[in-house]
């Protein structure tokens, strides 16, 4: 994963790894992202990412404006499942301008980073770890 402070981030105190139950199983979320959460981003931020959309197989541009944070006492209550595939949870890890949330998806190793667009419900893998997707983050210059 790249240095965020490359991209306007704070880097923080490391926090402790945090963990998640899924079918009574305690899951080790990835150690990056338990670091992430110890970083502050920049004031009035906006990133840009590219993905390619699953339903249409073409480059979108995504954005964020939100990071999601979490404690290990609330992070649990954050899980959701998909309606249409009740065993796939997924973590709600940031928000673009639209409202659709970007999200790990807690079933596969190692976690994917996927973009859920909630009018067509589909599911776009926009990295294959979290790292990877730090990586794809840029500034979009307002």
């Amino acid at each position: 994963m790249r240095n965020l402070e490359e991209l306007g981030f704070v880097v923080g105190p490391e926090v402790t790894p945090l963990t998640v139950s899924l079918n009574g199983c305690e899951v080790a979320l990835p150690r990056d992202y338990s670091a992430f959460l110890g970083c502050e981003p920049p004031r009035d931020f906006e990133f840009g990412y590219r993905l390619i959309d699953a339903q249409t197989n073409e480059e979108w541009e995504g954005q964020v404006v939100e990071f999601m944070k979490y404690k290990q006492e609330d992070i649990g209550r954050a899980v959701v499942a998909l309606p249409s595939e009740p065993a796939r949870k997924l973590l709600p890890i940031a928000v673009d301008a639209g409202g659709n949330y970007l999200n790990l998806d807690l079933t596969f190793s190692p976690m994917r980073v996927l973009d859920l667009n909630y009018q067509s419900g589909v599911l776009s893998v926009v990295a294959e770890s979290f790292g990877e997707f730090i990586n794809k983050l840029y500034l979009i210059e307002n």
